[in-house]
C-alpha cells in the first residue's frame, strides 16, 4: 500500500521529470550529433516543462476519476504522503520555464 515517500502513483512526480530529462539528453545527443547536448541546453528546461503538464493531466486523471467506484482508482496518489501528483507540475512547470528561458 505504502512505499518510502509516496502512495500510489506518486514517485512519477519526481522520477518522470528525472527520466525524460535523461531520455532526452541521450536522445537529442545521438538523433542530432555527439555533442549537440553540450552546445544546446534549453531543452532541459522544455522537457522538464512538458512533463509538468504531463503531470498536471496524469494526475488530475488518476486523483480525480469520473467512476470513483473502480477500486484500482480511489488510491490517492501523492508525493511525500500530502502533495497530490498533479500539484507536482506547480514545481515543474516553472522551474523548467525558468531553464529555457536562461539556458543557451
Amino acid at each position: 500500500m505504502s512505499a518510502v515517500i509516496w502512495r500510489g502513483a506518486g514517485i512519477l512526480g519526481i522520477a518522470l521529470p528525472i527520466g525524460a530529462v535523461i531520455l532526452a539528453t541521450y536522445g537529442l545527443d545521438y538523433a542530432l550529433g555527439d555533442g549537440w547536448n553540450k552546445t544546446h541546453t534549453w531543452y532541459v528546461g522544455a522537457t522538464l516543462a512538458l512533463c509538468g503538464i504531463a503531470l498536471w493531466l496524469l494526475g488530475r486523471k488518476l486523483n480525480h476519476p469520473p467512476n470513483r467506484k473502480l477500486d484500482l482508482l480511489t488510491e490517492q496518489h501523492t508525493l511525500f504522503f500530502v502533495i497530490p501528483l498533479e500539484y507536482t507540475a506547480i514545481f515543474w512547470v516553472p522551474v523548467g520555464l525558468f531553464l529555457f528561458a536562461f539556458l543557451k
